[in-house]
């Protein structure tokens, strides 16, 4: 009988590679990534130290002396306030046009209401912006609607996503037609000239990071907001590509520009010309002179919150590309809540230490240990 040979397993031949066609093209980074809302917003600048349109109805009585925009509504660093809440490098307030502000919602109670904007809301609310116009393109800012860019204004028209930034110095007094610096008592500058230091930075550099030292032409109180808004460096003054999308406003954001207005008025609004006085003295000749302090008429340095709402006329702004007239409204006033200020201890006790170090004489009680240091009241 013949041995049959064992049987064996047969051996499977490797599965040929599937003949493919040509390799696809890779696909282009999207322009638009799902977290953005958009990428066609434009955004501009302005300081008219002029009221906010959100404010108007929290001034009460009506007194359009103190109508003025506190210097807290500047750029804020969120390191400052415990960190960022979405990276970002800095906090702002601006004007938004309606198509912004139907994308944010309604008004949000914290921080004022424009009860004359057709029920288009967004007061208190906030956008997370980018601008790849800029030396850092890769950077973000929270931005909250604090003022109207109505439809009538250019840029700001039906379905025009648009955010005029709050940022001191960077006015242009040739297109800004509600300017009231040094106007208005409590807006800590002496002059409308002086709040257009950076107002043509693109006259000679070429993004805003280069002209920061412009800052420096400016109060004291104002500088620091007006060099972290130039360190984004912008590279034109009306980017026309910047990412948005509607985001929950930062708790401690809403903390700061809520304790900055009231039916009384901004603030500390007195105490801001004080420390203005104080930054000329010291830029001067610190301690060269007794510095005789007064209180926009006040008979003595009441410990009460001075706080006062903004304007709801947004200026217009000359552009390096293009020229953009940018023109607000004035809005009615009716009803508002006011707001304490819950920071107005520590920034009072921040300016008598600046006071004391640039030795301020006085007539009253002292303000230090040193017998010498007083202050006329």
């Amino acid at each position: 009988m013949a041995t049959q040979s064992p049987t064996m397993a047969p051996t499977s031949m490797p599965t040929p590679a599937p003949t493919l066609g040509p390799a696809p093209a890779p696909s282009p980074a999207p322009t638009n990534p799902p977290m953005w809302s958009g990428s066609n917003m434009k955004m501009t600048h302005y300081w008219d130290c002029n009221g906010q349109g959100c404010d108007a109805t929290t001034l009460q009585p009506w007194d359009e002396s103190k109508y003025i925009s506190p210097v807290g509504y500047g750029p804020q660093d969120p390191a400052e306030f415990g960190g960022a809440l979405y990276g970002e490098k800095m906090w702002l307030t601006g004007a938004a046009s309606d198509a912004l502000s139907a994308l944010m919602g309604p008004d949000d109670g914290c921080c004022g209401g424009d009860p004359n904007d057709g029920g288009i809301g967004g007061c208190g609310k906030c956008a997370l912006v980018q601008n790849p116009e800029s030396m850092n393109p890769d950077w973000t800012a929270v931005v909250m609607k604090k003022n109207r860019c109505p439809p009538w204004s250019n840029g700001c028209g039906a379905g025009e996503p648009h955010f005029d930034i709050a940022a001191p110095g960077f006015d242009n007094l040739k297109w800004s037609t509600a300017n009231v610096c040094g106007l208005r008592p409590g807006t800590g500058f002496d002059s409308q000239s002086q709040s257009e230091a950076v107002g043509n930075w693109w006259s000679e550099c070429s993004h805003t990071a280069d002209c920061a030292h412009l800052c420096d032409q400016l109060p004291m109180n104002f500088r620091k907001g007006c060099k972290l808004f130039a360190s984004w460096g912008w590279k034109r003054g009306d980017p026309d590509k910047v990412k948005f999308k509607a985001i929950a406003c930062p708790p401690e954001f809403v903390k700061h520009v809520g304790s900055l207005f009231g039916a009384g008025g901004a603030s500390g609004a007195a105490l801001l010309d004080l420390a203005a006085d104080s930054s000329r003295s010291a830029d001067a000749a610190a301690g060269s002179a007794p510095l005789s302090l007064r209180l926009d008429g006040q008979s003595k340095l009441a410990p009460t919150l001075l706080q006062v709402p903004s304007s709801a006329t947004t200026d217009a702004e000359v552009l390096p590309h293009s020229v953009e007239q940018h023109l607000g409204v004035q809005e009615e006033r009716s009803n508002p809540q006011p707001r304490a200020s819950k920071g107005f201890l520590a920034k009072f006790h921040n300016l008598m230490q600046v006071m004391l170090k640039l030795d301020v004489a006085s007539s009253s009680k002292p303000l230090a240990k040193e017998p010498e240091a007083s202050v006329e009241l």
